[in-house]
């Protein structure tokens, strides 16, 4: 048996399944814990103007006791950061394609990213990837 997408984890915990919802955040954390401090204060930011967009209503800040156990584990440290060497600053240059970032960063901006359905497949896809 197959687990459930995150799409379909995140509309049962919006309907109030209690199992869906621990489920659907324990399953976010694994993600969280992979991206580095950049992108997960992307990630933050996303989701405080999404909650913004929400028509006013805002929900009240979680008791301790509605916490899922996966979210009460202490968080680990971020890494220390460490200089990048001239080498691996070339390296790095040399793996990306910066007319291709230029060109998807215009696309974003023309477009306006993608929505939130697409982002949870993306990030589904992830979390199943080997």
């Amino acid at each position: 048996m197959s687990q459930p997408t995150l799409e379909s984890l995140a509309r049962q915990a919006a309907a109030g399944d209690r199992t869906a919802s621990d489920d659907f955040l324990t399953r976010l954390q694994a993600i969280f814990r992979s991206l580095d401090g950049g992108m997960l204060d992307q990630v933050v930011r996303c989701a405080l103007a999404l909650k913004g967009q929400g028509g006013g209503e805002t929900s009240p800040p979680m008791q301790a006791d509605q916490v899922p156990p996966a979210m009460a584990e202490p968080v680990a440290p971020r890494p220390r950061v460490v200089p990048l060497t001239p080498e691996l600053l070339e390296w790095a240059r040399q793996q990306v394609n910066v007319e291709e970032v230029v060109a998807g960063l215009r696309e974003v901006r023309a477009n306006g990213g993608i929505g939130s359905e697409e982002l949870l497949s993306v990030l589904d896809e992830e979390v199943e990837r080997p």
